[in-house]
């Protein structure tokens, strides 16, 4: 049998052009809804709950160090330095399951978070280096899709996944053949990383709507797979030659709600 080139491998087995808007952007009003208002100001302690989430953080200015640093950083594109802020501690509960989320949970010793207390983009980055790093968050801790970001970030400080040795620019004297092949590696650890962020967020999340405030299954879903996967993915997959790369990460993720011990954190 004919074996099936990189194309027509990729062309069958990822995520269709086709893809909802409206769906998308119904999942992503929904997610942008803070578990609780805040009045921001330069620092704070702060505790919002709404049943049956409640959620717990302090913040801090950023020093000059940082938003030097932030402002230097080509990924910052919309990020307004003068809302940042940093986040000292930061714990999410939701109280008819028992399940807790903190820093010390998710992220190593070393890291610190930054969010915006505007409502930007919704992006995020993380910078990894040998001391630790920070994770960039360009809108407010308090909504749902911020947290997914967050834990969608902590997935690659986990998966230590050195992402500057994909730029062409520092690998000069690589064939074409294998700087393919590192791109379909790193689309493989964006799908790992959405992994981890969905199974840390299991407990967290409803199959059905609630009485209460509530993060539905098909939200989060809809955002990993047919926003942030889709757009990733479409904008390398004509550069990818690596077809053992790619069967890795043509997957649905719907999976990660039914079993939780798939991946390893």
């Amino acid at each position: 049998m004919k074996q099936e080139s990189p194309s027509e491998y990729i062309n069958k087995h990822t995520i269709g052009e086709t893809v909802d808007e409206e769906k998308i952007k119904r999942a992503k009003e929904a997610l942008s809804k803070p578990i609780g208002e805040v009045k921001w100001a330069e620092s704070g302690i702060i505790k919002v709950e709404n049943i049956p989430f409640v959620m717990e953080f302090s913040y801090v200015p950023i020093s000059e160090e940082i938003a030097k640093s932030i402002w230097q950083d080509p990924r910052r594109k919309n990020i307004n330095l003068d809302t940042l802020r940093e986040i000292t501690t930061w714990t999410l509960t939701r109280e008819d399951n028992g399940a807790t989320l903190s820093l010390s949970d998710i992220l190593p010793e070393g890291y610190r978070v930054f969010f915006s207390t505007v409502a930007q983009d919704g992006s995020s980055y993380v910078v990894m280096d040998e001391s630790g790093g920070t994770v960039v968050l360009n809108a407010e801790i308090t909504k749902p899709e911020m947290i997914i970001h967050l834990l969608h970030e902590a997935g690659h400080v986990h998966e230590k996944t050195d992402e500057m040795r994909f730029s062409p620019t520092n690998n000069p004297d690589v064939s074409s053949k294998v700087y393919k092949g590192d791109l379909a590696v790193k689309l493989l650890s964006e799908r790992n990383a959405w992994a981890y962020a969905l199974r840390r967020l299991k407990p967290f999340v409803d199959q059905e709507p609630t009485s209460g405030f509530s993060i539905q299954k098909n939200d989060v879903l809809t955002l990993a797979n047919n926003w942030a996967l889709k757009s990733y993915q479409d904008s390398i997959k004509d550069e990818t030659s690596s077809r053992v790369a790619m069967s890795h990460f043509n997957q649905d993720y719907d999976y990660m709600f039914e079993d939780s011990d798939r991946f390893e954190s």
